[in-house]
C-alpha cells in the first residue's frame, strides 16, 4: 500500500474530504504538488504523508495568475523538528502544516518536496521497540527498589476518634 500526501483547503465548513485533494507518494522521490485554489478559501492543510515521516520540502507558495510566487508562511504545526528544508514527523502518524492570511489573488499552492516514510522503516521501528522495552525494564526495576514510606496528613499519627452523643449514650445503656 503506497502512502499519500494531501492537501485540505477551508472554504468556511473546515477541513474535510470532500474539500481535499490526494497524491500517491512514493519513497525518496522529488514530487511537485500543484493544486489551483478555490475562491475563498480561508486556510490550507498540508499533509506529507498520511503516516510517520520525514519530509524533506524545498518550497511551498503560492502563484499567483501574473506567475509571481510567494512563499507559504505557516501558521501551525505538529513535526518535532525542521531546520527549514527537513521536517521530522516522526512523532505523529498524522503530520500536518497549516497555513493562513491565503490572499484573493492567490491562484496555486505547490509543494516541491520528497519524503520518507518512517513506518516503513524496519530499523526505526526495530529501534523504537527496543528502547520501549529497556524504558518498561529500568522502570519497573527503579519501582521494585523504592521503599513504600507512608506518612500520613500534615505529618500527625492517626488517632480513631468515636464521638458519642450523650443522650444516646443513655438510651443504649437501658
Amino acid at each position: 500500500k503506497k502512502g499519500f500526501a494531501q492537501i485540505y483547503w477551508d472554504i468556511g465548513y473546515g477541513f474535510n474530504e470532500a474539500d481535499s485533494r490526494k497524491w500517491m507518494i512514493w519513497d525518496s522521490n522529488y514530487i511537485v504538488l500543484e493544486m489551483d485554489l478555490p475562491p475563498n478559501v480561508k486556510e490550507i492543510r498540508f499533509s506529507p504523508m498520511k503516516n510517520e515521516c520525514v519530509a524533506w520540502i524545498k518550497g511551498i507558495y503560492y502563484m499567483k495568475s501574473n506567475g509571481e510566487k510567494v512563499n507559504a508562511q505557516e501558521c501551525l504545526h505538529n513535526y518535532k523538528f525542521s531546520d527549514g528544508c527537513k521536517y521530522d514527523f516522526t512523532n505523529t502518524i498524522d503530520p500536518q502544516i497549516i497555513f493562513n492570511n491565503i490572499d484573493d489573488s492567490y491562484q496555486k499552492f505547490i509543494v516541491e518536496m520528497s519524503v520518507n516514510d518512517m513506518r516503513k522503516n524496519k530499523m526505526v521501528w526495530a529501534v523504537r521497540r527496543s528502547a520501549g522495552k529497556i524504558y518498561h525494564k529500568l522502570v519497573a526495576k527503579h519501582n521494585s527498589t523504592k521503599k513504600e514510606i507512608a506518612k500520613y496528613a500534615y505529618g500527625q499519627s492517626r488517632k480513631v476518634q468515636i464521638g458519642v452523643d450523650a443522650n444516646n449514650l443513655q438510651t443504649t445503656q437501658q
